[in-house]
């Protein structure tokens, strides 16, 4: 298998060099990474004592329901966490459901 895998990397990156990509595949180089804009549905977002309220709350409750309900209605804050370099160092203390809730 490894000997496969060391084929497969050095022919993908030859037909990158050489620029024989098709234009379909995952490779050519679409728009994306941490700031890229996508669309996102904001109807429902939690501001001032009621975020903070909900972000108290992830972190003590075990509920399913309750910790996506709110990750949802705190997606605005987060993503403004996430885009400042100062305190993006810290999201995962903020919002410790990440580590421990599958499906986040």
């Amino acid at each position: 298998n490894t000997g496969y895998i060391a084929w497969r990397l050095k022919t993908v990156h030859r037909k990158i060099r050489r620029g024989s990509v098709p234009p379909d595949s995952p490779l050519d180089g679409l728009p994306g990474g941490p700031k890229c804009q996508r669309p996102t549905n904001l109807e429902g977002q939690l501001d001032g004592d009621a975020c903070r309220e909900a972000m108290s709350l992830l972190n003590h409750t075990t509920d399913k329901s309750v910790i996506f309900q709110k990750m949802r209605e705190t997606f605005q804050h987060r993503q403004k966490l996430v885009k400042d370099p100062g305190s993006s160092v810290h999201i995962l203390s903020t919002f410790p459901r990440f580590l421990d809730t599958k499906g986040l």
